[in-house]
């Protein structure tokens, strides 16, 4: 049988820098494209990073010892519906299983959870 995950990755979890904004275009677009297929709602966030920042959100980095990205994730900010949603989470083909998305969701966690009464989450598939 094929061992799914392997040992923890070692990465450190970096905020949003603009050096980092290809980093963050490249993962995501791997992930989508061997997954789904870009949709203009990606192109237009891969056209505005900045904006999730900017707009009270955040974007979480997994950087290795080496300074490799090999994960992130984005947490927009919706203040007309009171909420944070969890986007754009993509870790490399050559990373996944390795528990870096595990440490992405912790980070956000870490920096906004606490702070509510509730959290809710949605996983939506697409066919």
């Amino acid at each position: 049988m094929k061992e799914v995950f392997s040992s923890p990755t070692r990465v450190r979890i970096e905020t949003y820098k603009s050096e980092y904004r290809n980093d963050f275009i490249r993962l995501n677009r791997e992930w989508i494209e061997s997954y789904l297929k870009i949709e203009a709602s990606d192109i237009e966030t891969f056209s505005h990073v900045d904006d999730i920042v900017e707009k009270g959100g955040q974007i979480f980095l997994a950087i290795t010892d080496d300074g490799e990205v090999v994960g992130c994730c984005a947490l927009k900010h919706h203040p007309e519906k009171q909420s944070y949603e969890l986007a754009k989470m993509a870790v490399s083909h050559h990373h996944q299983g390795k528990h870096i998305g595990h440490q992405l969701g912790k980070a956000v966690m870490d920096l906004q959870g606490n702070a509510y009464e509730r959290c809710d989450i949605l996983m939506e598939y697409k066919d």
